[in-house]
């Protein structure tokens, strides 16, 4: 959950909240646990460290793309999160290597998936 969304009004103005559950899916898939409340029970100790802690990484996650591209997502200022733009995540360089233009005709384009298997 946002920072914003437990000490603040439950307004959805942008993508910001989206880049944040990108964030914890992130961390959650590269550190093998979520980024706050690991051990706590009571969802209100969750989210008292969602709004205090900073976010600490494992010492087996080396690559420094990742902890910072993972850094600006959970950051507790929305307006650090990539700026709220999806053109801003995709041009970080955690993704250099990232073939967008592959993703993008495979996932938007269902008909190419076809072609692509048969050939």
């Amino acid at each position: 959950m946002a920072s914003r969304l437990i000490s603040g009004p439950l307004v959805f103005e942008n993508n910001v909240e989206v880049l944040t559950r990108l964030g914890v899916c992130l961390y959650e898939f590269m550190c093998g646990m979520v980024p706050f409340g690991e051990d706590a029970e009571d969802p209100y100790d969750i989210y008292q460290q969602i709004i205090t802690q900073p976010i600490k990484y494992p010492r087996y996650l080396k690559d420094l793309k990742a902890q910072a591209l993972m850094g600006q997502l959970l950051s507790k200022t929305p307006e650090a999160r990539l700026g709220g733009s999806f053109a801003s995540l995709k041009a970080n360089p955690w993704f250099s290597n990232f073939d967008w233009v592959i993703y993008n005709l495979i996932y938007f384009d269902v008909s190419r998936i076809n072609y692509l298997i048969k050939s």
